[in-house]
């Protein structure tokens, strides 16, 4: 936790002249030095990561912690909020559109998948199948544990918590702790 508050101190002495300059670079720039720096463990791995997911996300807060080796798809339909980790080996895709609140952590190995194919029409085949989309809200101060599946047309309520590898299929509500595959209500969250 300590070297994670020295990066935050490094990042947001920093970020307003450097986040300026790096606006004004053409987003394939952003996008190129993503997948350099995407797998990097160092504080300049950090900040670039930050920068590039500034440049190119619908909208991105401050203190925005995205730890090596995560991957988005459609990141320009994402939105993250300000005090945000994402954990090592995840995976966002935002087709249809993902936002993250305030204060959310989201442990490694976590998946958020905004899309999926119709399936129902046995006349086209399952992988050449229509991409139907939904989009994905996350409320502020929301933990998913180590290997989420949060698929798409979900919303997770406020101050939920969600267990290490439950697959939510359906809306969390606010204060509520989800476990299970699919993701149930087990109990709120106590004063």
């Amino acid at each position: 936790m300590k070297s994670k508050n020295k990066l935050v101190r490094v990042l947001l002495r920093f970020q307003p002249v450097v986040k300026k300059i790096w606006l004004f670079l053409p987003s394939f720039i952003s996008r190129f030095m993503l997948d350099i720096f995407r797998n990097g463990n160092s504080s300049v791995s950090f900040i670039i990561r930050y920068l590039c997911i500034s440049k190119l996300a619908k909208e991105c807060g401050e203190k925005v912690i995205i730890f090596p080796n995560v991957y988005f798809k459609n990141i320009q339909n994402i939105s993250f909020g300000t005090n945000i980790s994402i954990h090592e080996m995840c995976y966002l895709e935002g087709y249809g559109g993902i936002s993250i609140g305030n204060d959310v952590a989201i442990g490694h190995s976590c998946s958020l998948i905004s899309s999926d194919h119709e399936v129902d029409y046995i006349n086209t085949s399952v992988k050449d199948a229509e991409i139907k989309a939904g989009s994905i809200f996350i409320s502020d101060d929301v933990w998913l544990g180590a290997g989420v599946k949060v698929l798409k047309g979900v919303a997770i309520g406020k101050h939920a918590v969600v267990g290490a590898g439950s697959v939510v299929t359906k809306d969390i509500q606010k204060y509520s702790i989800a476990v299970g595959i699919p993701a149930r209500h087990l109990r709120y969250r106590k004063n």
